[in-house]
């Protein structure tokens, strides 16, 4: 790939001009870099004294006109010549021919797809690494102190583990408490050396860590997976990637366990993009040529994304502008309407049942006998349902509290009644994965969980595909004889349990796994796929086979995160969720929520969903907590307490906190608590900032009375984005930010504060600087509301 200037990342050699003809490459590479200077030319100019430094500002040959290559360009000065001696130096050492990671792309649409994402990842993974690397260059007892680090962990392969991949490493009798969670990715030094002195010797996933959570409220009790298996105690339980257990203990008695980038999600994206740029046509999934058709790069941002194009300059700006026509966009989306409509391939049998439960859905009041669960879904969850039988894709849009897990499930148990399996389940993150698996198994479904099992709830653990395939290998031993290790036996009941399953559930990244890879589907389902990159989404798609795509989120709230701001200004955090409502593909809206008091659900409502959001429970159901002078308990528990003028925000590190409001915090929640209406446990706590989080969780500590009803761990102090997808009885929520000059950071983002308002059932309690929060005009509307 190349970048031309001021533009997004191309294929250096277009697909028009044919790929694998070697002699047009020279041509086509030469017309995509007209404007540039060749290595060769470079060589040309005349060497002089080198410099300390190289700036794109002083090398106006590099942006100008095209220089005819009889003609070398000519520094104009001495200063000009040194750098472009230093450039020549720099570049000449580079062979074109040696360059890796050529694709061929035979589509032109493909080409532009790949090139837009591949840029991205790459710029996001850059950033992980480059983040990492800061992390380890801080002093080692900084980072032991914030549980990031540890060392002189004394380590012994476990003695359970047939594969040779388990290392228990026991930590020593005063250490600090770590915060690495299951399943994270992590590298493993010799503890003599430093690893950015090339002491790394393996990478591997924590399988089992002792908990941080009894360090602070709200820490999360440890993760899942803690209990079961092998006992961890005062010991990091870890997964080799590729080394043996038994060769790297005996090689490095004492070890250094440090948090590493996640190098697994980054190959298997590239290899997701890798894939559907290359296939040629005939070699091409169903779902596959739906995904680029309406464009992507150039104003495919999301709100958030292009607020700040303002921090930019000029010439990165450039690159966001669209090379295409308008009217040429506007025809790709509707071509891209008309692919997603049209329906799935089936047989004529087949067709003929969707096609009753169709008309069922759309029209009776009644429920079939065989589906009783359909008779409590209200018209737009039937609706949703309707679509996603009748169509190649279809994006399903649930509002906070509108029931999109039980949507879901009845959407699996209808196509699983029809015929229409297996049925891939997946979502970006365990937690919705697990929701749904358990919803699916409640229901009868034949449910396979495909995952690590430290990653995977308890409740599912008959479900797990490990877990089912050691129970086969040991239950009927006669019929995997001819496989010759445990490992050959245990993957061959992998893939009988496969052909017997009616839903598979695995995370995106983990769908790319050797036991599902190219495995066929008749349909895919994902879950929270607003808050997923589209390259994250794209893992299922490009590794699984499927005849249907139907995703399931809400892009009317937070969007994933991403390490690199160049990366999210340029569209990573936009999903293809997001980015396919945005080019005028319809979507199926659950239109009543279940969860709030109807007056926390109006302004959402109005502001976010253009009032099409309604209420499906009643006031009298939601009576506003005890123990809060509420201002107008008739209408619903909402407040406003305004700190301004009691204090100002204050810098934690690189985050924010304000005393002020943590005192407001206290004193609000002792008063609710010692009310008795609401146990610990019902209460959330939520801030945006994690400097805030840790000072209320020890001023909460160390303030409120352990006496109080419920009081303990239960009460859950986090920040709004990890609450998203929860709910509870009451929140309250400290908005730090407080200054002269109404900066309000992140909370500017007004899906942050849809979020926080549709977490609570009964009560919401913000806590603020009304001056400064009104700055901020969706702020405006809900204080003036």
């Amino acid at each position: 790939m190349g970048i031309p200037k001021g533009g997004q990342a191309v294929p250096i050699s277009p697909p028009s001009t044919g790929f694998d003809r070697l002699g047009d490459r020279e041509e086509a590479d030469r017309r995509l870099f007209q404007d540039c200077c060749s290595v060769k030319e470079l060589a040309a100019a005349e060497p002089v004294k080198k410099l300390d430094s190289l700036d794109d500002d002083d090398m106006p040959w590099l942006r100008g006109p095209r220089i005819a290559e009889t003609e070398p360009p000519r520094p104009s000065s001495k200063m000009e010549a040194a750098r472009a001696e230093k450039a020549q130096k720099v570049l000449g050492q580079i062979d074109p021919e040696s360059l890796t990671g050529k694709v061929a792309v035979p589509i032109a649409d493909q080409a532009s797809y790949f090139g837009h994402f591949s840029s991205l990842c790459l710029l996001d993974f850059i950033q992980e690494l480059m983040q990492t690397r800061k992390d380890l260059e801080k002093a080692p007892t900084l980072s032991e102190r914030r549980g990031k680090l540890a060392r002189g962990l004394a380590c012994e392969p476990s003695e359970f583990d047939k594969d040779n991949k388990i290392i228990i490493m026991k930590l020593p009798q005063k250490s600090h408490s770590l915060d690495f969670s299951p399943g994270q990715t992590v590298a493993l030094t010799d503890n003599s050396r430093h690893p950015l002195a090339g002491g790394v010797v393996g990478l591997a996933t924590v399988v089992f860590c002792p908990s941080v959570a009894d360090e602070s409220l709200g820490g999360g009790g440890g993760g899942k997976g803690q209990g079961k298996g092998q006992q961890g105690g005062g010991a990091v339980i870890v997964e080799l990637e590729s080394a043996e257990a038994s060769q790297l203990c005996n090689k490095h008695k004492l070890l250094r366990l440090d948090a590493a980038p996640n190098f697994t999600s980054y190959r298997r994206q590239m290899e997701s993009l890798k894939r559907l740029a290359s296939r040629r046509q005939q070699d091409r999934w169903p779902l596959w040529d739906l995904l680029p058709m309406g464009g992507v790069g150039g104003d495919n941002v999301d709100s958030w994304a292009a607020k700040m194009r303002t921090s930019l300059d000029n010439k990165q700006s450039d690159s966001f502008q669209s090379g295409s026509a308008k009217q040429a966009i506007d025809s790709k989306q509707k071509r891209l309407q008309e692919l997603a409509a049209e329906p799935p391939q089936m047989e004529e049998f087949a067709a003929q049942e969707v096609e009753q439960m169709t008309r069922f859905l759309r029209e009776s009041s009644e429920s079939l006998p065989e589906s009783p669960g359909l008779a409590k879904l209200n018209a737009s969850q039937r609706q949703a349902i309707a679509d996603a039988l009748n169509q190649k894709l279809t994006v399903i849009q649930g509002p906070p509290g509108t029931g999109k897990t039980h949507v879901s499930t009845q959407l699996i148990r209808t196509w699983v009644d029809l015929g229409i399996r297996p049925i891939l389940v997946t979502s970006h993150n365990n937690v919705a994965v697990d929701n749904i698996a358990e919803s699916a198994k409640k229901c009868g479904i034949n449910v396979v969980r495909v995952g690590r099992t430290e990653r995977i709830s308890e409740t599912l653990e008959t479900c797990s595909i490990s877990n089912m395939a050691a129970d086969l290998v040991q239950a009927q031993p006669w019929r995997f004889e001819k496989q010759p290790s445990e490992k050959g036996k245990v993957g061959l009941a992998k893939k009988q349990i496969l052909k017997s399953a009616d839903v598979v559930c695995v995370t995106t990244i983990a769908s790319a796994s050797g036991v599902l890879k190219d495995t066929t589907f008749e349909a895919i389902l994902m879950d929270e796929a607003a808050q997923a990159t589209e390259p994250s989404t794209l893992v299922p798609i490009a590794h699984c086979k499927a005849k249907r795509l139907v995703l399931v989120g809400d892009h009317c709230q937070l969007p994933a995160n991403t390490s690199s701001l160049e990366a999210e200004t340029r569209g990573l955090t936009l999903s293809l969720f997001g980015r396919l409502v945005a080019q005028g593909l319809p979507a199926s809206f659950l239109d009543t929520q279940f969860r709030m008091h109807p007056a926390i659900a109006e302004h959402s409502s109005a502001a976010f969903y253009g009032g099409k959001l309604k209420s499906g429970v009643s006031a009298e159901a939601r009576p506003p907590p005890l123990g809060f002078p509420w201002p107008k308990p008739r209408l619903g528990g909402v407040a406003m307490l305004n700190t301004g003028g009691q204090g100002v925000e204050s810098k934690e590190g690189d985050s924010w906190c304000n005393e002020a409001e943590m005192a407001v915090v206290v004193k609000t929640l002792e008063s609710i608590l010692k009310a008795g209406d609401l146990l610990a446990s019902q209460v959330g706590v939520v801030t945006p900032y994690s400097g805030q989080v840790k000072r209320l969780r020890r001023s909460i500590r160390s303030e409120l009375s352990t006496n109080i009803i419920g009081f303990g761990r239960e009460l859950e102090i986090a920040s709004v984005d990890s609450f998203q997808g929860r709910e509870k009885e009451l929140i309250i929520f400290s908005a730090v930010r407080s200054n002269n000059d109404g900066r309000v950071g992140f909370l500017a983002d007004w899906r942050r504060l849809n979020v926080l308002v549709t977490r609570a059932r009964r009560g919401l309690i913000v806590v603020g600087d009304v001056e400064t929060l009104k700055h901020d005009p969706a702020w405006g509307d809900w204080i003036n509301w």
